[in-house]
């Protein structure tokens, strides 16, 4: 199957909805026809895997998954996909040599080609700790054990579809191994010592164990070493003991010192201690170490210079805690945690992704080493339990409630309504008086009577019951009052962040890196940022792409800028922005520290807009700033 075929099967997966020609022609950068000819090659004869109607194309998601898992079986079909099976050859073959001729004749591709995929291999490679060495056509991997399995580790969790990652998958890998046997044995070892672990850690914990297991069953050992198991209490050393015996007799194997210390990391670091009820803010210094603590210390900090929520929360606060304590074991030891949500969480919540990759960063500098964009989604998932929405668009609209004076029932009326829309709306006013309305400081009118009054306000008429019927217009017009109060904030702040000399139509830039050089010096030049800002963007986008689709909206963390602004820049060609995305839009945004919450608001419904094909493909067409902001407002 071609690159461009699972592509499409990808995104007709990642879609809720059905995607016409179109919006499919305009993500892969191919005309219509041709997504009707790979539709055509992908279905094959008595077996539909996308299927076609009038509001375009769906996909059968269990027998698209299989296809794509099924394609992963085969023989390697780029250069990429030769590295890795290269690379778990050498893993396999132990400090034994190699021949390259062999690699050659069992990828069926010349030997030329085999050399020319070396280098990349020797790359790979070399940024894990190992070498290769190579003797005329003969090469070995060279290295410790450990260093050997974190790299095996993450060449296989790589090669996981989000969509495809479950036992099934990891029993084709290890087909030798009972690991229904395993998850059973891990899960019986939770209940037994009050630990949780989810479905994606305990998928990530199989898989890591199984290579321990594997790599010991071919007698690839860790080094001895002393006091190997000094950094764990009596519980937990009892808990692994206990699971290395069952293992052991299982699937033959003995654990020696290292080896049982590397068990304990690695399960320890995928396992949260169950009763919470034991476990509070007072006590957390007695359960963390002193490392754990500083940390949370630091991003409690953080977290409160955000004033978006309440860090204290008790179960926030203890779950947190408990999650970076682990996170830090497996930064340790580089252990890969995958998170088949992080594609969805990234773009339908970006802002709280945004957040999560700010707190990211700063246990990144903490520890001295890069975090990965999945441990960012576990970071997400616990900000976002607790952020809801609480930015200004979201904010509860501030409504004038008219009610004629011959109404005796009024306060019962009155806090009906405020029951049921509690979350919606702020009842600001309540008058007999028409002329008393407010229209300055009210977004909405609710009108109890039979006439309509022409204020500069959204307006909408009830009975005196609160009918069902009523409920559903009063809810039409909360939609409605916070569409025009988002439109127009938007529209506000747009043009004010806005300047005609940083839009740019150009068409000759073709990597994300000259684009960023080149609009990044147009802000330098003007004095909003600091020449330093380049790198910032860029370590920005080391730590998680902000391409989404075809828009890109790079920026920098430090949020250091001296005037908040967005440069603009529309190329119909295309720009490579990373391995997976092309994009036509670039928003460079420069933010003042005491302007981050203007910033989050137009990031947020900028990107969860314009990801949709057809409103990006709108705003590229735009000649100038006014179409760009007009085109982006029309698809709200």
């Amino acid at each position: 199957m071609e690159n461009k075929h699972k592509r499409m099967i990808e995104i007709l997966l990642q879609s809720e909805k059905s995607v016409t020609s179109k919006e499919l022609g305009y993500m892969l950068g191919v005309s219509q026809k041709t997504i009707r000819n790979y539709v055509a090659a992908i279905n094959q004869p008595g077996e539909r895997y996308i299927y076609s109607s009038h509001k375009g194309y769906t996909v059968n998601r269990e027998k698209a998954q299989q296809l794509l898992h099924a394609q992963t079986k085969g023989l390697p079909e780029n250069q990429s996909e030769r590295v890795r099976y290269i690379i778990k050859r050498l893993l396999q073959n132990g400090s034994n040599k190699l021949d390259l001729n062999d690699i050659s004749d069992e990828l069926l591709v010349s030997f030329e080609t085999v050399k020319n995929d070396f280098s990349i291999v020797k790359e790979k490679v070399a940024q894990n700790h190992l070498f290769i060495t190579q003797k005329n056509i003969y090469v070995s991997i060279e290295g410790s054990e450990k260093d050997k399995r974190k790299l095996l580790s993450k060449l296989l969790s790589g090669e996981f579809n989000e969509n495809l990652l479950n036992l099934e998958v990891l029993e084709n890998i290890f087909p030798s191994f009972n690991l229904k046997f395993l998850a059973a044995t891990i899960q019986d070892l939770c209940q037994e010592y009050h630990y949780f672990i989810n479905d994606y850690a305990l998928l990530n914990l199989i898989l890591e164990v199984a290579i321990e297991i594997d790599r010991m069953k071919h007698n690839f050992m860790q080094s001895e070493r002393h006091n190997l198991l000094s950094n764990f209490n009596a519980q937990e050393l009892e808990s692994i003991n206990k699971l290395a015996k069952t293992i052991e007799e299982k699937f033959n194997i003995q654990y020696k010192n290292g080896e049982i210390k590397e068990l304990a990391n690695i399960v320890l670091s995928y396992l949260t201690k169950l009763d919470y009820s034991k476990i509070s803010s007072k006590n957390l210094n007695q359960i963390l170490d002193k490392r754990s603590l500083d940390l949370i210390r630091i991003l409690k900090q953080q977290m409160k210079n955000w004033h978006l929520f309440d860090v204290e929360i008790e179960g926030f606060l203890v779950k947190f805690s408990l999650h970076i304590k682990n996170l830090l074991i497996r930064m340790d030891n580089d252990y890969i945690l995958k998170n088949p949500l992080t594609n969805h969480i990234k773009h339908s919540c970006p802002l709280i992704f945004e957040h999560a990759i700010e707190i990211g960063n700063t246990i990144g500098k903490f520890m001295k080493k890069r975090i990965t964009e999945d441990e960012i989604t576990f970071l997400a998932l616990h900000i976002g339990s607790i952020m809801g929405e609480n930015s200004y668009l979201n904010s509860r609209i501030k409504c004038a409630l008219f009610l004629p004076s011959y109404y005796d029932y009024s306060h019962n009326l009155i806090d009906k309504i405020k029951k049921e829309f509690k979350h919606d709306i702020v009842i600001n006013q309540v008058t007999s008086n028409i002329k008393e309305i407010d229209t300055k400081s009210n977004d909405l009118l609710i009108n109890i009577g039979s006439n309509f009054y022409n204020l500069p306000l959204i307006e909408t008429q009830i009975t005196p019951f609160l009918t069902r019927n009523d409920s559903s217009s009063i809810k039409r017009a909360i939609e409605k009052t916070k569409l025009l109060k988002k439109r127009n904030y938007l529209k506000e702040h747009l043009y004010q962040i806005t300047e005609s000399d940083l839009f740019f139509n150009e068409t000759h830039f073709i990597d994300r890196n000259s684009v960023l050089k080149f609009m990044c010096k147009k802000l330098i030049d003007k004095g909003y940022v600091q020449k330093k800002y380049l790198d910032d963007v860029l370590d920005r986008e080391s730590q998680s792409s902000t391409a989404f689709g075809k828009l890109a909206v790079p920026h920098s963390i430090n949020m250091d800028a001296s005037k908040t602004c967005v440069s603009m820049l529309i190329s119909n060609r295309g720009i490579k922005w990373d391995e997976h995305n092309t994009v036509n839009v670039v928003l460079l945004f420069a933010i003042k520290k005491d302007e981050r919450a203007l910033f989050f608001n137009i990031f947020d419904s900028i990107v969860t807009k314009l990801i949709e094909p057809q409103n990006i493909s709108n705003v590229s067409k735009s000649k100038n700033i006014d179409e760009l902001i007009e085109n982006f407002l029309d698809s709200l």
